[in-house]
């Protein structure tokens, strides 16, 4: 995302109307919540449930499975990315409905 930055801003520039300069800024927010829910990952702690008893406790980390993740036109870069990223880090796989006019800037991670 680092290297396409320029690529994505211009992207939701021209789809959006938004002006450059914000869709740079927004193309570095969701570089960001990419990176943020990386590091989740790999700091991930865990407690065990304390066992009440003569009883096994365990705690078990499962993803839910599939994500459908809707987003507006007003902001997509940003808002897929914040709704993508977490349902990612938690090993769920993601349906991403676009609104209709932004379906370029939803396309832009294949």
């Amino acid at each position: 995302m680092t290297e396409r930055a320029d690529e994505f801003s211009r992207l939701q520039m021209l789809e959006n109307g938004k002006v450059w300069a914000e869709c740079k800024a927004q193309a570095r927010s969701a570089e960001a919540t990419f990176r943020y829910y990386a590091a989740v990952c790999e700091t991930l702690g865990a407690e065990v449930t304390p066992a009440r008893g003569d009883y096994l406790s365990m705690t078990a980390y499962e993803p839910y499975g599939v994500v459908v993740a809707i987003t507006p036109w007003n902001s997509p870069l940003t808002m897929e990315a914040q709704k993508v990223a977490p349902a990612l880090a938690a090993g769920n796989a993601v349906i991403l409905k676009p609104s209709a006019v932004t379906p370029v800037c939803a396309a832009w991670r294949i």
